[in-house]
Protein backbone atom coordinates (compact mmCIF):
# COMPACT_ATOMS: atom_id res chain seq x y z
CA UNK A 1 0.00 0.00 0.00
CA UNK A 2 1.42 3.42 -1.37
CA UNK A 3 0.44 6.45 0.57
CA UNK A 4 0.84 10.24 -0.22
CA UNK A 5 0.91 12.60 2.78
CA UNK A 6 0.43 16.61 2.84
CA UNK A 7 1.34 18.46 5.61
CA UNK A 8 0.53 22.22 6.49
CA UNK A 9 -0.87 23.40 2.78
CA UNK A 10 -1.43 26.62 4.05
CA UNK A 11 -4.17 27.88 1.59
CA UNK A 12 -1.40 28.14 -0.99
CA UNK A 13 -3.02 26.99 -3.64
CA UNK A 14 0.28 26.58 -6.38
CA UNK A 15 2.29 24.37 -4.35
CA UNK A 16 -1.20 22.06 -3.56
CA UNK A 17 -1.53 21.85 -7.82
CA UNK A 18 1.79 20.92 -8.00
CA UNK A 19 2.15 18.88 -5.37
CA UNK A 20 -0.60 16.86 -6.38
CA UNK A 21 0.65 17.21 -9.61
CA UNK A 22 3.51 15.09 -8.78
CA UNK A 23 1.80 12.76 -7.02
CA UNK A 24 -0.87 11.87 -10.02
CA UNK A 25 2.21 10.47 -11.39
CA UNK A 26 2.48 7.84 -8.51
CA UNK A 27 0.46 4.72 -7.86
CA UNK A 28 -1.05 5.31 -4.80
CA UNK A 29 -3.43 3.91 -2.98
CA UNK A 30 -4.55 7.02 -0.75
CA UNK A 31 -3.89 10.52 -0.22
CA UNK A 32 -4.23 12.37 3.48
CA UNK A 33 -3.48 15.48 4.93
CA UNK A 34 -2.28 16.27 8.66
CA UNK A 35 -3.92 19.88 9.10
CA UNK A 36 -3.33 23.53 8.76
CA UNK A 37 -5.22 23.70 5.64
CA UNK A 38 -6.34 27.35 5.69
CA UNK A 39 -3.43 30.06 7.62
CA UNK A 40 -1.28 31.91 6.05
CA UNK A 41 -1.89 32.49 2.18
CA UNK A 42 -4.95 33.54 0.73
CA UNK A 43 -6.24 30.81 -1.56
CA UNK A 44 -8.29 28.88 1.48
CA UNK A 45 -11.24 28.59 -0.71
CA UNK A 46 -9.87 27.02 -4.07
CA UNK A 47 -7.65 24.73 -1.51
CA UNK A 48 -10.20 23.26 0.32
CA UNK A 49 -12.33 22.99 -2.61
CA UNK A 50 -9.39 20.58 -4.03
CA UNK A 51 -9.06 18.43 -1.39
CA UNK A 52 -13.09 18.37 -0.69
CA UNK A 53 -13.20 17.39 -5.00
CA UNK A 54 -10.07 14.62 -4.42
CA UNK A 55 -12.19 13.21 -1.73
CA UNK A 56 -8.34 13.88 0.90
CA UNK A 57 -8.94 12.94 4.30
CA UNK A 58 -7.33 14.66 7.13
CA UNK A 59 -7.23 16.05 10.48
CA UNK A 60 -7.92 19.58 12.21
CA UNK A 61 -5.03 22.01 12.74
CA UNK A 62 -3.86 24.54 15.19
CA UNK A 63 -4.95 26.91 12.06
CA UNK A 64 -8.54 25.49 11.38
CA UNK A 65 -9.51 25.92 15.30
CA UNK A 66 -8.46 29.61 15.33
CA UNK A 67 -10.71 30.01 12.20
CA UNK A 68 -13.26 28.75 14.05
CA UNK A 69 -13.12 30.30 17.41
CA UNK A 70 -12.19 27.23 19.57
CA UNK A 71 -8.39 27.87 19.99
CA UNK A 72 -7.44 31.32 21.00
CA UNK A 73 -4.95 33.14 18.08
CA UNK A 74 -3.11 35.12 20.76
CA UNK A 75 -0.06 33.50 20.94
CA UNK A 76 0.04 33.21 16.80
CA UNK A 77 2.61 35.98 14.91
CA UNK A 78 0.53 38.74 13.09
CA UNK A 79 1.09 37.37 9.61
CA UNK A 80 -1.04 34.07 11.15
CA UNK A 81 -3.10 36.45 12.90
CA UNK A 82 -4.02 38.40 9.46
CA UNK A 83 -5.35 35.36 7.61
CA UNK A 84 -6.94 33.88 10.19
CA UNK A 85 -9.00 37.19 10.05
CA UNK A 86 -9.17 36.91 6.29
CA UNK A 87 -9.91 33.45 6.07
CA UNK A 88 -12.74 33.93 8.89
CA UNK A 89 -14.48 36.91 7.27
CA UNK A 90 -14.55 34.91 3.73
CA UNK A 91 -14.93 31.07 4.09
CA UNK A 92 -18.23 29.88 3.10
CA UNK A 93 -20.83 27.93 5.48
CA UNK A 94 -20.19 24.63 3.64
CA UNK A 95 -16.27 25.60 4.00
CA UNK A 96 -16.49 26.10 7.59
CA UNK A 97 -18.89 23.03 8.11
CA UNK A 98 -16.15 21.13 6.16
CA UNK A 99 -13.24 22.19 8.60
CA UNK A 100 -15.56 21.85 11.11
CA UNK A 101 -15.76 17.64 10.62
CA UNK A 102 -12.16 17.30 11.06
CA UNK A 103 -10.57 15.00 13.60
CA UNK A 104 -8.46 15.53 16.00
CA UNK A 105 -6.67 11.93 15.29
CA UNK A 106 -7.56 9.93 12.48
CA UNK A 107 -6.79 6.09 12.17
CA UNK A 108 -6.50 3.95 9.30
CA UNK A 109 -5.07 0.22 9.71
CA UNK A 110 -1.77 0.58 12.17
CA UNK A 111 -1.28 4.35 10.93
CA UNK A 112 -2.42 7.35 12.65
CA UNK A 113 -3.07 10.96 11.65
CA UNK A 114 -2.77 13.91 14.24
CA UNK A 115 -1.43 17.71 13.65
CA UNK A 116 0.74 17.96 16.34
CA UNK A 117 0.35 15.66 18.95
CA UNK A 118 -2.27 12.77 19.62
CA UNK A 119 -4.20 14.46 22.14
CA UNK A 120 -3.40 18.19 20.80
CA UNK A 121 -3.51 20.20 18.10
CA UNK A 122 0.03 22.27 19.22
CA UNK A 123 3.24 21.79 20.68
CA UNK A 124 6.38 21.15 18.50
CA UNK A 125 7.76 17.97 18.19
CA UNK A 126 11.26 18.96 17.08
CA UNK A 127 13.68 16.35 19.40
CA UNK A 128 13.56 12.94 19.90
CA UNK A 129 11.84 13.50 23.72
CA UNK A 130 8.96 15.21 22.47
CA UNK A 131 8.77 12.61 20.07
CA UNK A 132 8.80 9.72 22.72
CA UNK A 133 6.15 11.67 24.57
CA UNK A 134 3.94 11.75 21.07
CA UNK A 135 3.96 8.12 21.21
CA UNK A 136 3.60 7.56 24.71
CA UNK A 137 0.43 9.75 24.08
CA UNK A 138 -0.84 7.42 21.53
CA UNK A 139 0.38 4.30 23.51
CA UNK A 140 -2.50 5.07 25.75
CA UNK A 141 -4.83 5.54 23.27
CA UNK A 142 -4.20 2.31 20.98
CA UNK A 143 -1.43 -0.38 20.95
CA UNK A 144 -1.40 -1.69 17.68
CA UNK A 145 0.02 1.31 15.49
CA UNK A 146 3.17 1.37 13.98
CA UNK A 147 3.87 4.16 12.58
CA UNK A 148 1.93 7.92 13.21
CA UNK A 149 2.14 11.40 10.81
CA UNK A 150 2.17 14.58 11.97
CA UNK A 151 2.46 18.33 11.06
CA UNK A 152 2.95 21.69 12.57
CA UNK A 153 6.79 22.01 12.76
CA UNK A 154 6.91 22.12 8.80
CA UNK A 155 9.96 20.04 8.92
CA UNK A 156 10.59 17.29 7.27
CA UNK A 157 11.16 14.37 10.27
CA UNK A 158 11.53 10.54 10.91
CA UNK A 159 11.62 9.64 14.29
CA UNK A 160 12.44 5.80 14.88
CA UNK A 161 11.55 4.18 18.31
CA UNK A 162 12.98 0.77 18.68
CA UNK A 163 15.35 -1.38 21.13
CA UNK A 164 17.84 2.01 21.17
CA UNK A 165 14.74 3.96 22.20
CA UNK A 166 13.62 7.12 20.12
CA UNK A 167 15.89 8.57 17.82
CA UNK A 168 15.90 11.21 14.62
CA UNK A 169 16.32 8.86 11.82
CA UNK A 170 15.69 11.16 8.51
CA UNK A 171 15.95 15.17 8.62
CA UNK A 172 15.14 16.77 5.55
CA UNK A 173 14.58 14.87 2.11
CA UNK A 174 15.57 11.41 1.69
CA UNK A 175 14.48 7.60 1.44
CA UNK A 176 14.02 5.62 5.09
CA UNK A 177 14.22 2.21 5.11
CA UNK A 178 11.52 1.08 8.13
CA UNK A 179 12.92 -1.12 10.71
CA UNK A 180 10.89 -4.76 10.82
CA UNK A 181 9.31 -4.26 14.23
CA UNK A 182 10.50 -0.63 15.14
CA UNK A 183 7.61 2.36 15.60
CA UNK A 184 8.03 5.62 13.60
CA UNK A 185 6.82 8.97 13.88
CA UNK A 186 6.86 11.45 10.83
CA UNK A 187 6.71 14.79 10.29
CA UNK A 188 6.29 15.20 5.52
CA UNK A 189 7.18 19.11 6.14
CA UNK A 190 4.95 22.20 4.97
CA UNK A 191 3.37 21.74 1.34
CA UNK A 192 2.47 25.73 1.54
CA UNK A 193 4.90 27.57 3.88
CA UNK A 194 8.64 26.35 4.26
CA UNK A 195 10.50 27.15 7.61
CA UNK A 196 14.00 27.35 5.50
CA UNK A 197 15.30 29.14 2.91
CA UNK A 198 14.36 26.68 0.10
CA UNK A 199 11.08 27.92 -1.28
CA UNK A 200 10.32 24.17 -2.25
CA UNK A 201 7.16 22.45 -1.50
CA UNK A 202 7.61 19.33 0.86
CA UNK A 203 5.78 16.22 0.72
CA UNK A 204 5.82 12.14 1.73
CA UNK A 205 5.35 8.78 -0.39
CA UNK A 206 4.72 6.07 2.87
CA UNK A 207 4.70 2.31 1.45
CA UNK A 208 3.42 0.01 3.85
CA UNK A 209 6.25 -2.55 2.53
CA UNK A 210 8.66 -0.72 4.31
CA UNK A 211 9.86 2.73 3.05
CA UNK A 212 9.48 6.11 3.42
CA UNK A 213 10.38 8.90 0.66
CA UNK A 214 10.68 12.90 1.85
CA UNK A 215 10.22 15.28 -0.82
CA UNK A 216 10.50 18.15 -2.19
CA UNK A 217 9.16 20.08 -5.63
CA UNK A 218 9.94 23.44 -7.21
CA UNK A 219 6.39 25.43 -7.60
CA UNK A 220 5.53 28.92 -8.14
CA UNK A 221 5.75 30.90 -5.31
CA UNK A 222 6.15 34.05 -6.50
CA UNK A 223 2.39 33.53 -7.60
CA UNK A 224 1.42 32.51 -4.02
CA UNK A 225 3.31 35.87 -3.03
CA UNK A 226 1.54 37.91 -5.16
CA UNK A 227 -1.81 36.39 -4.50
CA UNK A 228 -0.53 37.03 -0.72
CA UNK A 229 0.23 41.26 -1.46
CA UNK A 230 -3.07 41.36 -3.49
CA UNK A 231 -5.18 39.86 -0.29
CA UNK A 232 -3.54 42.69 2.20
CA UNK A 233 -1.28 39.44 3.93
CA UNK A 234 2.14 39.14 4.90
CA UNK A 235 3.22 36.31 5.00
CA UNK A 236 6.59 35.39 3.21
CA UNK A 237 6.59 31.51 2.59
CA UNK A 238 9.28 30.46 2.77
CA UNK A 239 12.60 32.37 4.97
CA UNK A 240 15.15 34.37 2.47
CA UNK A 241 17.38 34.78 5.33
CA UNK A 242 20.42 32.70 4.58
CA UNK A 243 20.07 29.10 7.02
CA UNK A 244 22.25 29.41 9.86
CA UNK A 245 23.84 26.55 9.14
CA UNK A 246 23.96 25.80 5.91
CA UNK A 247 24.00 22.37 4.89
CA UNK A 248 22.70 21.05 8.19
CA UNK A 249 20.05 19.06 7.15
CA UNK A 250 22.06 17.01 5.10
CA UNK A 251 24.97 16.45 7.71
CA UNK A 252 22.04 15.50 10.10
CA UNK A 253 20.45 13.10 7.57
CA UNK A 254 24.18 11.18 6.37
CA UNK A 255 24.97 10.99 10.38
CA UNK A 256 21.69 9.52 11.19
CA UNK A 257 22.34 7.26 8.14
CA UNK A 258 25.68 6.33 8.86
CA UNK A 259 24.39 5.13 12.32
CA UNK A 260 22.07 3.17 11.33
CA UNK A 261 24.27 1.17 8.27
CA UNK A 262 22.12 2.77 5.88
CA UNK A 263 22.44 4.33 2.45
Amino acid sequence: MRWGILGDIHANLEALETVLSALARERLDGLYHVGDVVGYCADFGPVIERLRAEGVPGVVGNHEMMVLGTLAMETANESARAAIRYTRERIAPDQAAWVNDLPLRLDVGDAAFFHAFPEAAQGYINEPALAEKAMAQLDRERTDWAIAFHGHTHKQRVFERGDRGVRLVRFGEGRVDLAPGARYLVCPGSVGVSRDADPRAAYLIYDSAGTLEQRRVDYDWQATEARIAEAGLTTRVFRTAPAPAPGLARRMARLAARALGRP
